[in-house]
């Protein structure tokens, strides 16, 4: 990180930061917590009597990539700074529905959270333990559904614009003229999908009627690292693979069994003889 940005930082600490005022906190049981995530961060501000006594941000790392709702239950860190608090009647507001519906499910045990995906054990262990801090120190929590807008958090966890704008543009596109090179390079810089490569396409480039979605599409469809990430836009010929002979030709694949991988060798025709 520049300099500059260091300065930038250090100015708007001082400008902004939530914690502010007399530092004599009432002692209370009652409080808030704000919540909030991005790429970047992870933030929480604890309130006590209208009044913000602490935050705190916890920078996401560079190869973290867990789903934005797993990042969003940081309320688990945020509800371990209240404790520090003794608050014992904590609200938890956060701008994340779906964190939202599944902190609420545990704290009404009304009904089992709806989780699903390959971060579905992790979120259950991180709500198995937001249950087993309630019942060890006795605590009532409440959660609460709010806008972006209005979450105090939210500035702990934002990254200022004008830094996003010099590094989408610090993308070089310079290495081939044609429009169809410059979208080439564009999408292989990151190998995002054809929403997020056209809109930094429209952010870096003067907008050309000549190109359209479509063209990034294609760009897209015929990228050789996407493919083996995600082979789903790749369109194979359909027809017969039935042969007369015995291994003239070979049908292949890998699967999972436990756990393991094997790789399955089949015989076309007519023997169907399969390794």
């Amino acid at each position: 990180m520049s300099r500059k940005k260091l300065d930038e930082i250090d100015n708007s600490i001082h400008r902004h930061d939530p914690v502010t005022g007399q530092w004599k906190v009432p002692a209370s049981e009652n409080g808030k917590v704000w919540c909030d995530a991005s790429s970047l961060a992870i933030g929480a501000c604890v309130e006590i009597d209208n009044q913000i006594v602490e935050n705190a941000s916890w920078l996401r790392g560079v190869n973290d990539g867990a789903h934005i709702n797993m990042a969003e239950l940081g309320v688990v860190k945020a509800n371990n700074m209240a404790m520090k608090w003794n608050l014992k009647n904590v609200t938890i507001l956060t701008d994340s529905a779906t964190v939202f519906g599944w902190v609420k499910s545990v704290l009404q045990d009304c009904e089992r959270a709806k989780v699903s995906g390959l971060s579905e054990m992790l979120v259950k262990r991180r709500l198995n333990l937001l249950n087993d801090l309630i019942s060890e120190y006795q605590l009532v929590l409440q959660i609460t559904l709010i806008k972006s807008e209005d979450n105090k958090a939210d500035e702990l966890s934002r990254v200022p614009y004008k830094w996003l704008e010099k590094r989408v543009c610090a993308v070089n596109l310079t290495t081939s003229d044609s429009i169809e090179g410059k979208l080439r390079d564009l999408h292989e810089a990151h190998h995002l999908g054809v929403d997020r490569t056209w809109y930094m396409y429209l952010v870096t480039e003067r907008w050309e009627p000549t190109v359209k979605k479509k063209d990034i599409e294609e760009v897209v469809k015929h990228c050789h690292v996407c493919k083996r990430v995600d082979p789903a836009p790749a369109h194979w010929e359909t027809g017969q693979v039935d042969v007369e002979s015995d291994w003239y030709r070979l049908a292949t694949d890998v699967t999972h069994y436990q756990g393991i991988p094997y790789l399955t060798v089949i015989d076309c025709e007519p023997s169907r003889f399969t390794i």
